[in-house]
Protein backbone atom coordinates (compact mmCIF):
# COMPACT_ATOMS: atom_id res chain seq x y z
CA UNK A 1 0.00 0.00 0.00
CA UNK A 2 2.92 2.31 0.80
CA UNK A 3 4.38 1.56 -2.62
CA UNK A 4 1.11 2.54 -4.27
CA UNK A 5 0.99 5.78 -2.28
CA UNK A 6 4.60 6.57 -3.20
CA UNK A 7 3.88 5.88 -6.85
CA UNK A 8 0.86 8.19 -6.77
CA UNK A 9 2.93 10.91 -5.12
CA UNK A 10 5.68 10.50 -7.66
CA UNK A 11 3.21 10.50 -10.53
CA UNK A 12 1.49 13.65 -9.26
CA UNK A 13 4.81 15.48 -8.95
CA UNK A 14 5.94 14.24 -12.36
CA UNK A 15 2.69 15.32 -14.03
CA UNK A 16 2.91 18.68 -12.33
CA UNK A 17 6.40 19.35 -13.62
CA UNK A 18 5.53 17.95 -17.04
CA UNK A 19 2.50 20.23 -17.29
CA UNK A 20 4.61 23.20 -16.21
CA UNK A 21 7.20 22.30 -18.85
CA UNK A 22 4.51 22.05 -21.57
CA UNK A 23 3.06 25.43 -20.61
CA UNK A 24 6.51 27.01 -20.60
CA UNK A 25 7.27 25.45 -23.99
CA UNK A 26 4.02 26.78 -25.44
CA UNK A 27 4.80 30.14 -23.89
CA UNK A 28 8.21 30.16 -25.57
CA UNK A 29 6.71 29.26 -28.96
CA UNK A 30 4.04 31.96 -28.71
CA UNK A 31 6.58 34.51 -27.48
CA UNK A 32 8.94 33.64 -30.34
CA UNK A 33 6.12 33.98 -32.89
CA UNK A 34 4.95 37.29 -31.42
CA UNK A 35 8.51 38.63 -31.28
CA UNK A 36 8.97 37.81 -34.96
CA UNK A 37 5.73 39.64 -35.75
CA UNK A 38 6.90 42.65 -33.76
CA UNK A 39 10.16 42.68 -35.76
CA UNK A 40 8.23 42.35 -39.03
CA UNK A 41 5.96 45.24 -38.13
CA UNK A 42 8.98 47.29 -37.05
CA UNK A 43 10.61 46.64 -40.43
CA UNK A 44 7.40 47.72 -42.16
CA UNK A 45 7.21 50.89 -40.07
CA UNK A 46 10.84 51.66 -40.97
CA UNK A 47 10.03 50.90 -44.61
CA UNK A 48 7.15 53.40 -44.51
CA UNK A 49 9.43 56.01 -42.93
CA UNK A 50 11.92 55.55 -45.78
CA UNK A 51 9.16 56.00 -48.39
CA UNK A 52 7.92 59.21 -46.75
CA UNK A 53 11.48 60.52 -46.46
CA UNK A 54 12.20 59.64 -50.11
CA UNK A 55 9.10 61.56 -51.22
CA UNK A 56 10.32 64.60 -49.27
CA UNK A 57 13.71 64.16 -50.92
CA UNK A 58 12.09 64.00 -54.35
CA UNK A 59 10.40 67.37 -53.84
CA UNK A 60 13.63 68.85 -52.55
CA UNK A 61 15.54 67.59 -55.60
CA UNK A 62 12.95 69.07 -57.97
CA UNK A 63 13.23 72.41 -56.16
CA UNK A 64 17.02 72.19 -56.47
CA UNK A 65 16.63 71.67 -60.22
CA UNK A 66 14.30 74.67 -60.41
CA UNK A 67 16.66 76.81 -58.38
CA UNK A 68 19.62 75.84 -60.56
CA UNK A 69 17.69 76.66 -63.72
CA UNK A 70 16.52 79.95 -62.26
CA UNK A 71 20.09 80.78 -61.29
CA UNK A 72 21.25 80.16 -64.84
CA UNK A 73 18.50 82.40 -66.24
CA UNK A 74 19.46 85.17 -63.83
CA UNK A 75 23.25 85.22 -64.10
CA UNK A 76 23.93 83.13 -67.22
CA UNK A 77 26.42 80.95 -65.33
CA UNK A 78 26.81 77.48 -66.88
CA UNK A 79 27.73 75.94 -63.51
CA UNK A 80 24.02 76.20 -62.70
CA UNK A 81 23.28 74.04 -65.74
CA UNK A 82 25.60 71.36 -64.36
CA UNK A 83 23.83 71.55 -61.01
CA UNK A 84 20.48 71.29 -62.80
CA UNK A 85 21.59 68.09 -64.57
CA UNK A 86 22.84 66.60 -61.30
CA UNK A 87 19.51 67.36 -59.65
CA UNK A 88 17.74 65.63 -62.53
CA UNK A 89 19.83 62.51 -62.04
CA UNK A 90 18.96 62.52 -58.33
CA UNK A 91 15.26 62.84 -59.19
CA UNK A 92 15.46 59.82 -61.51
CA UNK A 93 17.31 57.83 -58.87
CA UNK A 94 14.75 58.66 -56.18
CA UNK A 95 11.86 57.72 -58.47
CA UNK A 96 13.47 54.33 -59.12
CA UNK A 97 13.94 53.87 -55.39
CA UNK A 98 10.28 54.68 -54.72
CA UNK A 99 9.24 52.22 -57.42
CA UNK A 100 11.21 49.51 -55.68
CA UNK A 101 9.96 50.40 -52.19
CA UNK A 102 6.28 50.35 -53.19
CA UNK A 103 6.36 47.43 -55.61
CA UNK A 104 4.00 45.41 -53.37
CA UNK A 105 1.38 48.20 -53.34
CA UNK A 106 -0.51 48.52 -56.63
CA UNK A 107 -2.35 51.69 -55.54
CA UNK A 108 0.92 53.42 -54.72
CA UNK A 109 2.41 52.25 -58.01
CA UNK A 110 -0.48 53.89 -59.90
CA UNK A 111 0.08 57.13 -57.99
CA UNK A 112 3.76 56.93 -58.87
CA UNK A 113 2.80 56.53 -62.53
CA UNK A 114 0.91 59.81 -62.34
CA UNK A 115 3.71 61.46 -60.38
CA UNK A 116 6.31 60.32 -62.89
CA UNK A 117 4.27 61.73 -65.78
CA UNK A 118 3.96 65.07 -63.98
CA UNK A 119 7.69 65.16 -63.30
CA UNK A 120 8.42 64.27 -66.92
CA UNK A 121 6.15 67.11 -68.04
CA UNK A 122 7.86 69.52 -65.67
CA UNK A 123 11.29 68.47 -66.91
CA UNK A 124 10.21 69.03 -70.51
CA UNK A 125 8.91 72.48 -69.60
CA UNK A 126 12.18 73.36 -67.87
CA UNK A 127 14.19 72.10 -70.85
CA UNK A 128 12.00 74.13 -73.20
CA UNK A 129 12.61 77.20 -71.06
CA UNK A 130 16.34 76.56 -71.15
CA UNK A 131 16.33 76.28 -74.95
CA UNK A 132 14.22 79.42 -75.36
CA UNK A 133 16.61 81.34 -73.14
CA UNK A 134 19.62 80.21 -75.17
CA UNK A 135 18.13 81.72 -78.32
CA UNK A 136 16.47 84.79 -76.80
CA UNK A 137 18.89 85.94 -74.09
CA UNK A 138 19.22 88.29 -72.42
CA UNK A 139 15.56 89.29 -72.93
CA UNK A 140 12.73 87.45 -71.14
CA UNK A 141 10.24 86.43 -73.83
CA UNK A 142 6.51 85.92 -73.41
CA UNK A 143 7.02 82.23 -74.19
CA UNK A 144 9.44 81.92 -71.30
CA UNK A 145 7.02 83.65 -68.97
CA UNK A 146 4.22 81.32 -70.08
CA UNK A 147 6.41 78.27 -69.50
CA UNK A 148 7.26 79.56 -66.03
CA UNK A 149 3.58 79.80 -65.12
CA UNK A 150 2.93 76.33 -66.51
CA UNK A 151 5.90 74.92 -64.60
CA UNK A 152 4.55 76.41 -61.38
CA UNK A 153 1.14 74.84 -62.03
CA UNK A 154 2.72 71.42 -62.61
CA UNK A 155 4.70 71.77 -59.37
CA UNK A 156 1.44 72.31 -57.49
CA UNK A 157 0.11 69.04 -58.94
CA UNK A 158 3.35 67.25 -58.08
CA UNK A 159 3.12 68.42 -54.47
CA UNK A 160 -0.50 67.28 -54.27
CA UNK A 161 0.34 63.83 -55.61
CA UNK A 162 3.34 63.54 -53.30
CA UNK A 163 1.16 64.50 -50.35
CA UNK A 164 -1.37 61.83 -51.37
CA UNK A 165 1.36 59.19 -51.43
CA UNK A 166 2.62 60.30 -48.03
CA UNK A 167 -0.87 60.24 -46.49
CA UNK A 168 -1.31 56.65 -47.65
CA UNK A 169 2.07 55.68 -46.20
CA UNK A 170 1.28 57.44 -42.91
CA UNK A 171 -2.04 55.57 -42.68
CA UNK A 172 -0.17 52.31 -43.17
CA UNK A 173 2.31 53.36 -40.51
CA UNK A 174 -0.52 53.91 -38.01
CA UNK A 175 -1.93 50.45 -38.73
CA UNK A 176 1.48 48.79 -38.47
CA UNK A 177 2.32 50.64 -35.26
CA UNK A 178 -0.95 49.46 -33.70
CA UNK A 179 -0.23 45.88 -34.76
CA UNK A 180 3.25 46.15 -33.29
CA UNK A 181 1.79 47.41 -30.00
CA UNK A 182 -0.78 44.59 -29.98
CA UNK A 183 1.87 41.90 -30.40
CA UNK A 184 4.09 43.55 -27.78
CA UNK A 185 1.22 43.52 -25.28
CA UNK A 186 0.46 39.91 -26.22
CA UNK A 187 4.04 38.94 -25.37
CA UNK A 188 3.69 40.57 -21.96
CA UNK A 189 0.43 38.71 -21.29
CA UNK A 190 1.97 35.40 -22.34
CA UNK A 191 5.02 35.90 -20.12
CA UNK A 192 2.93 36.86 -17.09
CA UNK A 193 0.44 34.02 -17.65
CA UNK A 194 3.17 31.41 -18.13
CA UNK A 195 4.96 32.61 -15.00
CA UNK A 196 1.77 32.41 -12.92
CA UNK A 197 0.92 28.96 -14.28
CA UNK A 198 4.44 27.71 -13.66
CA UNK A 199 4.38 28.98 -10.06
CA UNK A 200 0.93 27.45 -9.41
CA UNK A 201 1.96 24.09 -10.84
CA UNK A 202 5.22 24.15 -8.93
CA UNK A 203 3.36 24.82 -5.65
CA UNK A 204 0.87 22.12 -6.56
CA UNK A 205 3.65 19.60 -7.16
CA UNK A 206 5.44 20.53 -3.93
CA UNK A 207 2.19 20.46 -1.95
CA UNK A 208 1.26 17.06 -3.37
CA UNK A 209 4.70 15.69 -2.63
CA UNK A 210 4.65 17.00 0.98
CA UNK A 211 1.14 15.71 1.57
CA UNK A 212 1.97 12.25 0.28
CA UNK A 213 5.28 12.24 2.14
CA UNK A 214 3.50 13.18 5.36
CA UNK A 215 0.98 10.39 4.82
CA UNK A 216 3.86 7.97 4.29
CA UNK A 217 5.51 8.96 7.57
CA UNK A 218 2.23 8.66 9.41
CA UNK A 219 1.73 5.21 7.91
CA UNK A 220 5.25 4.23 9.00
Amino acid sequence: MLTTSNNKSSDSVSWGYLTAFIFLLLSYILTFYSSEEVLNQQRRVNHTTVVISSLDGLLSQLKDAESALRGYLLVNDKTFVDEYKKSQLRVDSTLSKLRSLTQDNSAQQLCLDTLQLLIKEKVNVMLSGLNIYKYSKPSLTDSLKSLGAHSKSIMVDIKAMTAKLQVEEKNQMVVRSKQMTTFSNFIKVINIASLVIAIVLAFYSISTFNRENKAKHEAD
